[in-house]
């Protein structure tokens, strides 16, 4: 007579205690919230300075307020820039833009990128930061200077991004406060940190600009 060895063993499904089981514990978390995205924006005006992380994470606010915003996300990382400016056919236009970053902990890489429209073909600048340059990235909201550009008017600026937010913190103010703002609402703002009435850079891609 055979007798079923399989009843309670391990194939069997049955609950059992193994003596000196260790039960395992969670695994580690890392908790963040990321996003990677694109930014367009059109200069309604020459632009000539520099660019900080400030600026860049400004762009993106959420209003507390009707006077007062917050930045969405707390950290940027440039990934790429690429600027185009289609120049009329007897006018010669240039666009310059360098990782410029000279604060320490924010050095960039020092190498300018430049361009020009010839006739019908437009000026078009594609850039990264240097693969070891410190500007290209994570880093909060500060006046650290990202990048330097002189760009004429009527050029499209598009930025590619990685933002990153903390559970951990406080979420820095914008530093141009908005007016009118609906509490709630989330908004672009002009890549000069500006507020919308008075930027050079007018956000592409929602109507909520502050």
């Amino acid at each position: 007579m055979k007798t079923n060895k399989r009843l309670g063993g391990a194939r069997g499904g049955g609950n059992r205690a193994a003596v000196g089981q260790v039960i395992p514990h969670p695994p580690q978390l890392c908790t963040e919230l990321r996003h990677k995205t694109k930014l367009r924006f059109i200069t309604n005006a020459a632009f000539a300075g520099n660019i900080t992380f400030q600026n860049l994470l400004d762009t993106i606010n959420v209003a507390l307020t009707a006077g007062t915003a917050v930045d969405l996300f707390w950290m940027a990382r440039i990934r790429r820039i690429q600027i185009w400016n289609n120049g009329l056919t007897n006018v010669t236009q240039t666009l310059e833009l360098t990782f410029n970053g000279i604060t320490p902990g924010f050095i960039g890489d020092e190498r300018m990128h430049t361009a020009m429209s010839m006739g019908v073909e437009p000026a078009y600048i594609n850039a990264r930061p240097s693969a070891r340059a410190l500007c290209g990235e994570f880093f909060p909201s500060s006046t650290a200077v990202a990048w330097f550009m002189d760009i004429p008017i009527n050029s499209v600026v598009d930025i590619d991004l990685e933002f990153r937010n903390s559970f951990v913190g406080t979420a820095p103010l914008v530093q141009v406060s908005p007016a009118g703002a609906t509490a709630g609402a989330v908004y672009l703002r002009g890549l000069d940190g500006q507020a919308a009435a008075s930027s050079k850079f007018t956000p592409v891609g929602s109507s909520n600009v502050d």
